[in-house]
């Protein structure tokens, strides 16, 4: 393992965790989980909000699990035709999924349907354009991995421009973006300040640093 990978490997703070996205949910009463897995993210949505909140997943085994926790659970694969009885979300959210499908597009298009009119969409997605990716194209080297932005069971990569081009063509408006970033070096890492410091380069160079995008866009 090089340096560039030690760095990104030692990832230890909520700022990499998709929980971030309860940042954006505080009114929201009726939530839609695309990808929800076993549903402990529905779970803390309704316990933090009071929210209703549905699931939908791939796997029966998640959903099984999820039906524990959540409203409504069911088995739905995105990539093909289907119908949900619930309508009229206030937010649907898509954390760390667009990047697992063939056409992301054309699964958020499918969605805008249960997106009740202002209401708005939250997703998670990791950006290619981070500085560990660029390291090893410049190095000549592009091996999946077993996790993170070169996950081997991504199929689509993204950078910002890709993700608001996306949105937009899918009716979307984009509100809010926040990041998250994977800079760790040892004896400072722990430092709230340093902590500090490097989410406000994040923010202002956000194509390069950023190790994930999160974001609110509102249909319109």
């Amino acid at each position: 393992m090089n340096k560039a990978e030690e760095i990104y490997n030692a990832q230890k703070y909520t700022e990499f965790d998709n929980f971030i996205i309860l940042n954006y949910l505080k009114n929201c009463q009726k939530v839609l989980d695309v990808g929800c897995s076993s549903g402990k993210m529905g779970s803390l949505i309704k316990q933090r909000f009071g929210s209703y909140v549905c699931g939908i997943d791939i796997s029966a085994k998640n959903i099984e699990i999820a039906k524990k926790y959540l409203d409504k659970a069911f088995v739905v694969d995105v990539e093909k035709e289907f119908n949900l009885d619930e309508k009229e979300f206030d937010v649907v959210i898509f954390a760390d999924i667009l990047e697992h499908l063939y056409n992301p597009l054309d699964c958020i298009k499918k969605f805008m349907k249960y997106v009740k009119p202002g209401g708005y969409v939250v997703l998670s997605i990791p950006n290619v354009a981070n500085w560990y990716v660029r390291l090893k194209l410049l190095l000549g080297d592009f091996d999946y991995e077993s996790s993170g932005i070169l996950d081997e069971t991504h199929i689509r990569f993204f950078t910002f421009k890709s993700i608001v081009k996306m949105l937009n063509n899918a009716g979307l408006k984009i509100e809010k973006v926040n990041t998250t970033y994977n800079i760790n070096i040892p004896l400072f890492s722990r430092s709230s300040i340093f902590r500090s410091f490097v989410a406000l380069i994040t923010r202002l160079n956000k194509n390069l640093l950023a190790r994930q995008f999160v974001v609110v866009a509102r249909r319109y």
